[in-house]
């Protein structure tokens, strides 16, 4: 960050003196920053130009569910009344700093809270939604789009030069492998405004582990309320740091059947709804190409530790075994 934007930062939505600046190097759709001064601590999100037009839509979602009772983190409002600010093209967000407890040692008691907290945003975003929000719907391209996109980032690595090349190959490959397989899932009814991007990261905990803050609202939009329950337990229940983490462990089935246990609590889902919902995010994995989008395109590489874990994902939910095992 640039230190005048800095210092217009501090001034304009009234941060304090004498600012320290750390990158927060979580994000990967932007860069984030944790600013502190001698009124306290603020996180500054540096928007890249894709994402800069849907600004006021993000704000007027997170307004809306924390209006609803979800403890949705909010954007701050400057002196001159915005809640987006632009210095020399770039464009800042400033956000409360909410101290969390960070883990990634989970229980079914937290899997359920995980689970509860997903199905309070799905029910709020069930009901009396804004005209405004209600217009933005869950996309996605057809099978032979996605082909195509496909095939070209596989002709950029079917000579691999190096690790990252050779897992690029082996990723695109497999999801060439399965397009047939996908093209045959049919989609739900898009009649629920969601998060769009729940996982845990995106939780903000206290020490007693309760859920104090939702944050990272950007992708939100109107889908189907069992595709993002089904993503959400792939990421929170399924996401493991290593090759050792089998997804076949008792455990993690537990933990998955522990968040749709709380999930299903606060928002009756059936299990066929479920099935169907975790089949579409199979089908998503599939069609997908942002990583080889961010790292081929713009040159980033920051998303790339995903690749792994969606290949495994993408493998071990080809067939309905894992998912008995989940729904039983």
């Amino acid at each position: 960050m640039k230190l005048e934007h800095l210092r217009r930062l501090c001034e304009d939505f009234n941060l304090g003196a004498g600012p320290v600046v750390e990158e927060n190097h979580e994000g990967v759709l932007n860069r984030n920053y944790v600013v502190t001064t001698d009124t306290g601590k603020y996180f500054v999100k540096s928007i890249r130009e894709k994402r800069r037009p849907s600004l006021p839509y993000i704000a007027q979602v997170e307004e809306f569910f924390y209006g609803n009772g979800i403890p949705a983190i909010r954007m701050l409002v400057s002196n001159n009344g915005n809640k987006v600010e632009e210095y020399d093209s770039e464009t800042y967000t400033v956000y409360p700093f909410v101290e969390s407890v960070k883990t990634h040692t989970y229980d079914r008691e937290d899997f359920t809270l995980m689970g509860q907290m997903l199905g309070r945003i799905h029910l709020a975003g069930s009901k009396d939604i804004p005209m405004s929000l209600s217009q933005k719907l869950f996309s996605g391209k057809s099978a032979e789009e996605i082909r195509e996109k496909l095939q070209g980032y596989l002709e950029r690595v079917q000579t691999p030069k190096d690790d990252t090349e050779k897992l690029f190959l082996e990723y695109i490959q497999l999801k060439l492998d399965m397009l047939d397989r996908a093209s045959h899932i049919v989609p739900l009814p898009m009649d629920t405004l969601t998060h769009g991007d729940y996982h845990a990261r995106n939780l903000l905990f206290n020490p007693e582990k309760e859920i104090i803050g939702v944050v990272d609202w950007e992708q939100s939009s109107m889908n189907a309320r069992a595709y993002e329950l089904a993503r959400s337990i792939l990421y929170i229940c399924f996401e493991g740091e290593d090759e050792s983490h089998e997804y076949q462990d008792d455990a993690v089935i537990e933990s998955a059947k522990s968040f749709i246990r709380g999930y299903a609590s606060v928002y009756p889902i059936s299990k066929e709804e479920i099935a169907t919902g975790i089949k579409l995010r199979w089908k998503k994995l599939v069609h997908s190409f942002w990583i080889e989008e961010q790292y081929f395109v713009r040159n980033d590489s920051r998303s790339n530790k995903f690749i792994p874990h969606e290949i495994r994902l993408i493998r071990d939910f080809a067939n309905d075994d894992l998912l008995g095992r989940i729904l039983t």
